[in-house]
């Protein structure tokens, strides 16, 4: 995790960036060992295997939990909308066709 932020910051990534990498550079480690275990270890040896991978990987999802609510709490100011010209206008398009008379209510 450490080392997804500090590769982010050196990227010089916007801090939503930086988020994003630390939280999916993070979370990886089950998606991408258990189909790695199953194909180097023997069938009767990969629950031993995977077992600490799940653990990790659990202890991960708990860390990233805190760091969420901290990284909530201090959120990046927004960005500042220019003040210098107006939104620009709507782009004219057909003219609307004229509204239709009421009803009468005979036929």
């Amino acid at each position: 995790m450490l080392l997804a932020d500090r590769s982010a910051r050196l990227l010089r990534l916007p801090r939503e960036d930086r988020v994003t990498a630390l939280f999916c550079g993070a979370t990886k480690s089950l998606a991408s060992g258990l189909p790695m275990a199953s194909v180097l270890f023997p069938a009767d040896e990969v629950a031993m295997t995977v077992l600490p991978l799940m653990l990790y990987h659990t202890l991960q999802l708990v860390v990233c939990a805190a760091l969420a609510r901290r990284l909530s709490r201090t959120r990046a100011p927004a960005p500042s909308a220019p003040t210098s010209a107006p939104p620009p206008a709507p782009a004219a398009s057909t003219p609307a066709p004229p509204p239709t008379p009421p009803r009468t209510g005979r036929r």
